[in-house]
């Protein structure tokens, strides 16, 4: 690269000793800054960034890729993921997933889309990485879809639930029914009352599609 009084000054590629590999300005010192590009390794495992540098580390924007495929294109604080981006990543279903959205020091923060590679997706609010406060999810059939209140990433709080065989509207606690709800099913039968983990438990009525109707207590799914 370039040097100008017997100091490293311009564009230039600066080669380590421990593998640390950089291509960027440099402004008089053994530092570089601006936008440039660095690779090192880490117990055997090759990081690349490709973005601002900032005394030679990584700095407020950039593309970040792991060894093991994944690869986030977005901002940076201290190092970290945070502020606006977007991650990819091999996800439990073999596939590529994608999160757009809010990082809060390496972790989803704030409102964003996550898609995992079967075709869920889910669309609001995270809180340390988990879906938290109001977001809406679709399972990959599209045949089901949630809208309403999340918690440590399950549905929590007031919610609607479609299925192909009901329609849920009420209240959520740790991914059941349980509160005040109302349920519709396909053959127009329907309850309205209490629940506890998805089934009837509590005073409730139950109205067939025929036009019975049984009112009163219900424990574990029955009167």
């Amino acid at each position: 690269g370039y040097w100008h009084n017997n100091k490293i000054h311009g564009h230039g590629s600066k080669y380590s000793n421990d593998g640390t590999i950089i291509h960027a300005y440099f402004l008089g010192k053994d530092k570089a800054s601006g936008k440039g590009y660095k690779q090192w390794n880490y117990n055997g495992h090759l990081y690349v960034f490709k973005g601002n540098l900032q005394d030679s580390e990584i700095f407020d924007f950039g593309e970040f890729h792991w060894p093991d495929g994944r690869v986030y294109v977005g901002q940076f604080e201290n190092g970290m993921l945070h502020g606006k981006g977007s991650y990819t990543w091999f996800d439990k279903y073999g596939g590529k997933a994608l999160y757009k959205g809010q990082f809060k020091f390496n972790k989803f923060e704030g409102e964003g889309l996550l898609i995992w590679s079967n075709g869920d997706k889910y669309s609001g609010q995270f809180k340390e990485g988990k879906y938290d406060g109001n977001g809406s999810f679709t399972w990959e059939n599209k045949k089901c879809a949630y809208v309403g209140q999340f918690e440590e990433g399950l549905m929590s709080g007031n919610g609607k639930l479609r299925t192909p065989h009901s329609f849920y509207d009420g209240a959520f606690f740790k991914g059941h029914f349980q509160g005040f709800g109302k349920i519709e099913f396909s053959n127009k039968d329907s309850y309205v009352g209490y629940f506890k983990e998805s089934k009837y438990n509590g005073y409730g009525h139950y109205s067939y599609a025929m036009g019975a109707q049984i009112f009163g207590f219900f424990k574990n799914g029955m009167c």
